[in-house]
Order: C-alpha cells, then sequence, then structure tokens
C-alpha cells in the first residue's frame, strides 16, 4: 500500500491527503494534534505516537 505523505517546512502536514492541524503555533510545538477529525495521542513526555483516534498503535 502506498500512502503519500505531505510535508511543508519539515513538519508532516498530511497524510494520505488528509490534513494534520497543530495546537500551538508550529515553532512552539511540532506535536501534531488530530489527523483530519482522529486526534492524535502520544505518549506522555515524548513525541511517540501511541493511538491515532481510538486505533492503538503497537
Amino acid at each position: 500500500m502506498d500512502i503519500e505523505l505531505t510535508y511543508d517546512k519539515g513538519l508532516l502536514r498530511g497524510i494520505g491527503g488528509v490534513q494534520i492541524t497543530y495546537d500551538r503555533p508550529e515553532r512552539l510545538d511540532s506535536t501534531g494534534r488530530a489527523l483530519g477529525s482522529w486526534t492524535l495521542k502520544y505518549q506522555r513526555f515524548s513525541s511517540t505516537l501511541c493511538a491515532v483516534g481510538n486505533v492503538e498503535i503497537t
């Protein structure tokens, strides 16, 4: 399966045509908060992605 990743200014901006949104200005926090309508969840005190929506990443 091929999935297109879109980057701008060194940050991931989209996956498969779905936009990634950020809470704060990217210069303060480069961790995306949502992929379309799905919330991105990270390990506490880390930038390691652990879930997209309710789907856990192992």
